[in-house]
């Protein structure tokens, strides 16, 4: 038995953790609305947690393996903590709401409450750019090239020799 590349089990394991949050809603529907049972949110919610877990693993497995830069992986982003409670109280009093990241307004939505959030101006760019370090650095060629233009020549390089 051959272990499946990173990229392969991170794509088997989301797809389980769609297939499992399904589940888990199926089985809120069934408590909820219907309430017949809490078979299915014991079910689903324990695959799910399960699933989830295994989700967050495999995700830091690919970020290893592809050498992804902290900045690839995780975001920081100051939200107050009263708007923090205020995100809690609306998961807790509706479960499976959506929590959207809107990094044009800066906001983050949950149901009914919309929470300004503060992100570095450089790191918001890049992310909505889709910039990495190099492209980045690549947006400074002109001025790369003129330095380089202008750089005596017994100075050490690291370019091969122009003819």
């Amino acid at each position: 038995m051959t272990i499946p590349s990173p990229r392969r089990l991170f794509f088997t394991v989301a797809t389980a953790e769609a297939v499992t949050w399904t589940l888990l809603l199926i089985g809120m529907a069934l408590k909820y609305l219907t309430r017949t049972t809490e078979l299915g949110v014991r079910i689903g919610g324990m695959l799910h947690g399960v699933v989830f877990i295994a989700y967050v693993l495999v995700s830091i497995a690919v970020w290893i393996d592809q050498r992804w830069s902290a900045k690839q992986g995780l975001v920081a982003a100051q939200v107050e903590q009263e708007d923090v409670e205020r995100i809690w109280k609306e998961l807790e009093n509706r479960p499976g709401t959506p929590v959207t990241v809107d990094l044009v307004t800066r906001t983050v939505e949950c149901g009914d409450v919309t929470a300004p959030f503060q992100i570095d101006d450089d790191t918001r760019r890049r992310l909505l750019e889709g910039l990495d370090d190099i492209a980045v650095t690549l947006g400074h060629q002109a001025e790369i090239d003129a330095y380089e233009a202008d750089r005596p020549a017994y100075k050490p390089t690291t370019l091969p020799a122009r003819t």
